[in-house]
This record gives structure tokens, C-alpha cells and sequence, in this order.
């Protein structure tokens, strides 16, 4: 990764150079010298990992029915409830229990809702 790409994964992450450096307690100028000639090789899978973490906005918030805007939440989450159920069933977690976890979690969450 050179400085170029190091500035877009900022970018893409909602960092500056200096909120980058205050949120992972590093120093300004370090991260500065990172944009310039890239980040030390180990921190490249990092940041790449926290993208795919990312979760996109939507579009608009106008959507032509709830299934449409729960279609795109869900298309919008995909990538962070797959890593979040990998996650725990590499931890031990048999994944049937994981997924009626996470569902009865959500219900709990729509049903406080109303």
C-alpha cells in the first residue's frame, strides 16, 4: 500500500490524517509520513479488513416499500453479519445457535420499538 492508497483508505474509513492518528493514539506526523510513502506492510491487511467492515449509507431514505428498504439494509449488512457469525463460530459457537441468536436479538429489538 503507498501513500496514495493509504490517504483513499483513510478517506473511505471517515479519517483525516489527524483523526486517524488521535482515534489510534499515534502521532501526527507518523501517519503524515505514512501518506506520503505508505504504511509499514503489516497495517495494509488492517486497514483493508475495516473497510470491508464498513457499512455504506443508503441511497436515500425514500424507499418504495419497507421490503425495499429492509432489501437494501440487509444487501448493506450482508458483509458485517457474515464476519459477526464467523466470528463466534470460530470462537466455539455452533452456528445454528448463532444465527437463532441474532434473529431472536433483532425481534427483541423491532418489538421494543413499537
Amino acid at each position: 500500500m503507498d501513500g496514495a492508497a493509504f490517504k483513499q483508505a483513510l478517506e473511505r474509513l471517515g479519517f483525516s490524517q489527524s483523526s486517524f492518528a488521535r482515534e489510534h493514539r499515534l502521532h501526527l506526523r507518523t501517519v503524515q509520513n505514512w501518506a506520503r510513502n505508505g504504511p509499514p506492510e503489516f497495517l495494509a491487511p488492517i486497514l483493508n479488513a475495516m473497510i470491508r467492515q464498513t457499512i455504506d449509507p443508503p441511497a436515500s431514505q425514500d424507499w418504495a416499500s419497507p421490503g425495499a428498504a429492509a432489501a437494501e439494509g440487509k444487501q448493506a449488512l450482508d458483509m458485517s453479519l457474515r464476519s459477526l457469525v464467523q466470528r463466534a463460530v470460530h470462537a466455539g459457537w455452533p452456528r445454528e445457535v448463532v444465527l437463532a441468536s441474532v434473529i431472536i436479538w433483532a425481534g427483541e429489538k423491532v418489538i421494543t420499538k413499537r
